[in-house]
C-alpha cells in the first residue's frame, strides 16, 4: 500500500477498520462509520440474481445498508474481512481486495469467498460499497 496523499492514509485505516467491525459484528461500529446515505450496490451475477445469494442489487441509506449487512454476517457461525490489498483511486475512493474466511452456520464448513470492492468515502464517512466483478476488479488493480 503506498499511498497517493496523505488522506489516502487514513481512509486505508477507515478499510481495515470496517473489516475488523465487520468481522466481530459490531453494528454499532459499522453504524458510526458508514455515512447516512451509504449504498451497498451488490455485483449482479450473469447467470440471473445479484452474487452472494437473496440479496437485492442496492441498498441505500444507512438503515438499508445495515439490515444487508446484518444479513450476510448472520448467515455464518464464524465470518472474517481479511484484507489484502487496499489501492487508492482518487476523489475518496479505494479498491479493496480481500476475502471472507467463514464458516457456514448450518453446515459448519469453512469457506473462502473473494471481496473484489471500492469503497468510497465522504470525509470519514463510507458513503458507498460496490462490489466488482473478479475481472473488473483484476483490471482496476492491474492498472
Amino acid at each position: 500500500m503506498n499511498p497517493t496523499n496523505p488522506g489516502d492514509e487514513r481512509l486505508i485505516e477507515l478499510v481495515h477498520e470496517y473489516a475488523a467491525a465487520m468481522g466481530a459484528g459490531d453494528d454499532a461500529a459499522l453504524a458510526q462509520m458508514t455515512h447516512d446515505r451509504v449504498e451497498v450496490k451488490i455485483q449482479e451475477d450473469p447467470e440471473g440474481g445479484v452474487w452472494g445469494g437473496d440479496f437485492d442489487p442496492l441498498y441505500t441509506g444507512k438503515d438499508a445498508a445495515m439490515a444487508a449487512l446484518r444479513a450476510w454476517h448472520e448467515a455464518w457461525a464464524e465470518l472474517t474481512l481479511a484484507i489484502d490489498t487496499v489501492k487508492p483511486l482518487g476523489e475518496g475512493k479505494l479498491l479493496v481486495l480481500g476475502r471472507w474466511l467463514a464458516t457456514g452456520r448450518a453446515s459448519g464448513a469453512p469457506v473462502e469467498i473473494r471481496y473484489p470492492a471500492i469503497h468510497s468515502y465522504e470525509g470519514e464517512s463510507l458513503i458507498r460499497i460496490e462490489y466488482l466483478a473478479e475481472e473488473e476488479a483484476d483490471r482496476l488493480a492491474a492498472g
